[in-house]
């Protein structure tokens, strides 16, 4: 049965993409990452798979729910301002996390990784989700496009690793 404008009416508001917030907690060496949440253009929330389980028998393939798997990668990208603030950030928190001259760390996984939050707001700035995000730290730093042909400002793109994540809202049972 096709839906009729009534049973659109009947539906809730839509979930505005653009009402969040990304909050990366204490970033190592004392880097302040205040400016980096209103600074966040765009991030992803994370999501989960399940691997499948395959059972082959007599000429047929049945398949099963095998382990449940996170992606364990998490991209944002964020605005630069004109004193190139956010790309300093970025590259200290990487330098500590491994050194371009001595190719090691300068700690331990705690030292460098952080637990950061996205606070996902409805249009009645409501807090509908709230995610923490375990073991997030900076994998990379993408390339920066400059163009001197368009009016555009300078976007920082970034890559993080994590381990986990949960919403505090929407628990898993």
């Amino acid at each position: 049965m096709r839906a009729t404008l009534n049973d659109l009416n009947n539906l809730e508001d839509p979930m505005p993409a653009m009402n969040f917030e990304f909050l990366l907690g204490n970033l190592p060496a004392g880097l302040n990452a205040d400016s980096l949440n209103i600074k966040c253009q765009q991030v992803s929330l994370p999501g989960m798979s399940i691997e499948p389980m395959e059972m082959a028998l007599h000429g047929q393939v049945l398949r099963f729910p095998g382990r449940k798997t996170f992606p364990g990668t998490l991209s944002a990208t964020f605005v630069e301002e004109s004193n190139v603030g956010t790309q300093r950030v970025f590259r200290t928190w990487h330098e500590k996390i491994k050194s371009t001259n001595t190719s090691k760390s300068t700690g331990y996984k705690r030292d460098y990784s952080v637990t950061a939050r996205i606070n996902v707001y409805d249009n009645a700035n409501v807090l509908r989700d709230e995610v923490d995000i375990f073991g997030l730290w900076l994998s990379e730093l993408s390339d920066i496009q400059l163009d001197g042909q368009s009016s555009q400002v300078m976007l920082v793109q970034v890559t993080f690793t994590y381990d986990t994540w949960r919403s505090n809202i929407h628990p898993f049972e």
